[in-house]
């Protein structure tokens, strides 16, 4: 399922630094870490979430601003090519 989103989804739009896994987004560089407020108000650095083995729907998609400004132009080219009945040109 990864491999075939990448190839049609990531790959074609050039998200090249899209992250499946925690895993996977934990070996990145310039990764980010999951806070939490812990008592007394103090934000602390938490876990990770261990998705490694999962499938996920919509979810567990970890990516990074270029990669969403990717995505975004694709669904604003998207929404211009839907016609009043709802129906789909190409891109």
């Amino acid at each position: 399922m990864q491999d075939f989103v990448r190839g049609r989804i990531f790959e074609p739009l050039g998200m090249s630094g899209v992250k499946l896994t925690s895993s996977e987004a934990q070996q990145a560089a310039d990764h980010a870490s999951p806070h939490m407020k812990a008592e007394g108000g103090k934000v602390e650095i938490t876990t990770w979430y261990q998705d490694d083995k999962q499938i996920r729907p919509a979810g567990s998609i970890k990516a990074g601003v270029r990669d969403l400004s990717q995505w975004c132009g694709c669904s604003s080219r998207m929404e211009r090519l839907t016609a009043s009945d709802g129906s789909r040109g190409r891109i």
